[in-house]
C-alpha cells in the first residue's frame, strides 16, 4: 500500500475483468473504511456482489490478527457453503444504506459472483 498523497498528476488505468481472477481494484476510501471494521466470529453479514444483489451469512472464522486483510474472513452462507472474503466485500447485516434498499436473497449454490459483476467497483 502506498502512502496517500494529493497530487495534480493524472494516470491511465487499464482494467481487464477476467473470470476466475480475484478482483482487487477498490476505492481507497472504501478500503480504509472496511479495514477499520473488526467483524467477529458469529456476526451476521451481507456479502456484496453488486449494487442490487447480496447474500446473507455468518462469519465462521477470521485471521483478523494478520496484517494482511486479503480474504481475512470466512463466511458461512445460509445454504451451508463457505467462502473467504476481504473486509470490503462484506458489511454488517443490520447496517442501513443511504441508497435504495439492496435486494437480500439467500445464497443458492453460487460460489462467486458472475464475471459481469466485479467486486469493489
Amino acid at each position: 500500500m502506498f502512502p496517500s498523497t494529493h497530487s495534480a498528476k493524472t494516470f491511465t488505468l487499464s482494467y481487464h475483468d477476467l473470470e476466475g481472477i480475484s478482483d482487487f481494484l477498490i476505492q481507497k476510501s472504501r478500503y480504509d473504511e472496511s479495514v477499520e471494521k473488526n467483524f467477529e466470529v458469529g456476526e451476521k453479514v451481507i456479502g456484496l456482489y453488486s449494487d442490487d444483489v447480496s447474500y446473507t451469512g455468518t462469519v465462521a472464522s477470521t485471521t483478523a490478527d494478520s496484517s494482511d486483510p486479503w480474504e481475512m474472513y470466512v463466511v458461512k452462507w445460509e445454504d451451508g457453503t463457505q467462502e473467504s472474503l476481504s473486509p470490503w466485500e462484506i458489511q454488517q447485516r443490520n447496517r442501513k444504506k443511504s441508497k435504495a434498499p439492496m435486494e437480500v436473497i439467500p445464497k443458492t449454490g453460487i460460489s462467486s459472483p458472475p464475471p459481469s459483476l466485479p467486486l469493489g467497483l
